[in-house]
């Protein structure tokens, strides 16, 4: 009998439970127990971010279409519709099977390349030819094998999060359909609620709705498992519908089965991509971007996401846009279907890269108190505060500024600027005051929500005041260390009463404001 590892019925997605335990489930199983578990956990927030759209696929896929009306029903009986997900599942178990031999899941049958790679170059944060991360050692000659339940959760991964640039037995390596973008995801207090929260409209006659305003498409949207006659790798084109893209195959990879588990993987390029009209991702923010066009917002690695808060859930303008899942969940909220009491928040996850290396991978999560949802005219006040720290954050940068000039060339001042940069830089005043600044801005935005009053006068001075005890604190850190003789000593003396006179300056503008 030919080995069998379905992933409808093995265990090998791992699930948060509201027990606290962390236990790997089933495909079946994760939608049966979807309201007792709180989340999809893994160590790689990428991992993490693959996993669940697989899950949304299969949710929207069972399901057939997805309105309000629907969302509701589930969200009142606390069901993701198990009788009709159960069998969907049961049909197509064969498509979910990691080692079959006709339609082995997320790979392409009998595909094979010149050389296997390493399984590692499945996954971004693992090492293998190009792809070195920090710390990370393992050998190409001699990779380290992984059990199928690690596999499969590699190839999800993969499809969703594999860098673009070199040469493959296909064609060139282009990126897959997240690198670049901030992915968004609203949190409920359970997988259940999260499932439904990220849901958006969907209509199989119109399937290309939810990633742009295209009329009735002719194609037939339906996800990679069900298509019978797989795609030749390399080849090129637009996606059919949601369905076709959530479940996109930018990777061709077919899994090597040894007895101790996997160690080696046919890969290259699979299908590619091409977006020719967006925004695309519903679960992505747009802006316009210096030629007016639309464009994927994607993690800067010198800012912190919750610093972009306010632009994830505006309402939308005329150089922004908010993920959609953002309007959907907020019409639930208006339907009455999700009561105020519902502790939600956002994940934000992303990686940035330089060419076919990554620099970093983030997940950040902030707290998302319903009001801001419920009357999005609100949302101006995170952006009120948020503006207000950026302002104090420019005195903190003139005061230092100012000080390593003053090091640099006591006499006139005139130093180089590009020394003057690398010495602000090497001081850490400015990581260190945004660093600090992350909780209490939280704290902030569920005060501000829980205010009674029209505006949040009295939320948004305690705001100021700590914003200068903040910054005060990081010039004081970043200066005292130096104070080591005259010449410090003075340049110490300038920025702080720079930095006293602006400040002040700046609180006097802030008070007269919010008075």
């Amino acid at each position: 009998m030919s080995e069998r590892f379905s992933l409808v019925d093995e265990p090998w997605i791992p699930c948060l439970t509201s027990n606290g335990d962390v236990k790997d489930l089933c495909l079946k199983d994760v939608f049966l127990s979807a309201e007792g578990l709180i989340d999809i956990v893994d160590p790689s927030p990428l991992v993490k971010a693959s996993l669940f759209r697989l899950i949304l696929a299969i949710h929207l896929r069972s399901t057939g279409d997805m309105n309000t009306s629907i969302k509701t029903k589930m969200w009142e009986r606390r069901n993701l519709g198990a009788e009709n997900v159960t069998k969907y599942l049961e049909r197509w178990s064969s498509r979910f099977d990691l080692l079959d031999i006709e339609r082995p899941f997320y790979q392409v049958p009998g595909f094979e390349t010149e050389t296997p790679h390493p399984i590692h170059k499945l996954a971004l944060e693992r090492s293998a030819g190009n792809n070195k991360i920090l710390f990370d050692h393992r050998m190409d000659d001699e990779p380290e094998s992984v059990d199928l339940a690690e596999a499969a959760r590699m190839l999800v991964t993969v499809q969703s999060y594999a860098l673009g640039g070199g040469r493959s037995a296909t064609v060139n390596l282009t990126h897959s359909p997240l690198i670049g973008k901030e992915l968004v995801t609203i949190k409920g207090t359970n997988l259940l609620e999260t499932i439904l929260l990220n849901s958006v409209e969907y209509d199989p006659k119109y399937p290309m709705r939810p990633l742009s305003n295209e009329r009735p498409s002719e194609s037939t949207d339906i996800p990679y498992w069900e298509v019978n006659e797989p795609e030749k790798p390399g080849e090129a084109r637009s996606p059919r519908g949601y369905l076709d893209y959530l479940t996109w195959q930018s990777r061709a990879v077919r899994l090597i089965n040894d007895p101790d588990g996997i160690r080696w993987t046919y890969f290259a390029q699979g299908t590619q991509l091409i977006m020719t009209e967006g925004p695309y991702d519903p679960m992505v923010p747009c802006r316009i971007d210096k030629d007016g066009a639309w464009k994927a917002v994607g993690l800067d690695a010198s800012k912190e996401p919750w610093r972009g808060l306010s632009s994830l859930i505006q309402l939308q303008s005329n150089n922004n846009r908010p993920p959609k899942t953002m309007d959907d969940a907020t019409q639930l909220l208006l339907e009455g279907t999700i009561e105020e009491g519902l502790d939600s928040n956002l994940t934000v996850i992303g990686l940035v890269n330089n060419q076919a290396n990554v620099s970093i991978w983030r997940e950040s999560t902030m707290p998302l108190p319903l009001r801001y949802l419920r009357d999005r005219q609100t949302v101006v006040w995170i952006e009120r505060a948020l503006n207000m720290a950026e302002s104090r954050a420019s005195v903190l940068n003139a005061a230092l500024w100012v000080y390593a000039k003053q090091i640099l060339s006591p006499s006139n001042g005139n130093a180089d600027a590009g020394a003057t940069k690398n010495l602000m830089s090497s001081m850490d005043g400015l990581s260190r005051y945004w660093g600090e600044l992350e909780r209490p801005f939280y704290e902030l935005v569920e005060d501000m929500a829980a205010s009674v009053e029209p505006f949040p006068s009295k939320e948004l001075k305690e705001w100021s005041e700590e914003l200068s005890r903040r910054a005060r604190r990081a010039l004081n850190i970043a200066l005292d260390s130096r104070e080591s003789n005259a010449r410090t000593l003075k340049a110490g003396a300038c920025a702080r009463s720079l930095f006293e006179m602006k400040t002040k300056k700046k609180a006097l503008e802030e008070g007269e404001s919010l008075s």
